[in-house]
């Protein structure tokens, strides 16, 4: 009950994201665009802990905040990267 509720709040959030993003200039930013793109398929991947520490969602998020974080160039390039070269071609 309380992993369905905080994934209908995360896509609340993330709607509201959208409606803003709409705001402006009547078309989605490409950095809001990609960053709803990661987080789709983050969601969609199973929940089940097997022996590891996190489940797979929690291990990909993490990866994609460290990319993120951890980029040189800044933030938003993080995140074009991480768009670009790791997410699977189904979520572009």
């Amino acid at each position: 009950m309380l992993k369905a509720r905080k994934k209908t709040i995360l896509s609340l959030s993330f709607k509201s994201v959208m409606r803003k993003s709409l705001a402006v200039k009547g078309a989605v930013l490409l950095l809001v665009a990609t960053f709803i793109a990661i987080i789709s398929y983050i969601e969609s991947l199973s929940s089940k802990r097997n022996e590891c520490l996190f489940s797979e969602p929690e291990e990909v998020f993490l990866s994609m905040l460290a990319s993120i974080c951890l980029c040189y160039i800044g933030k938003a390039e993080g995140n074009n990267k991480y768009y670009a070269i790791v997410l699977p071609d189904k979520y572009k």
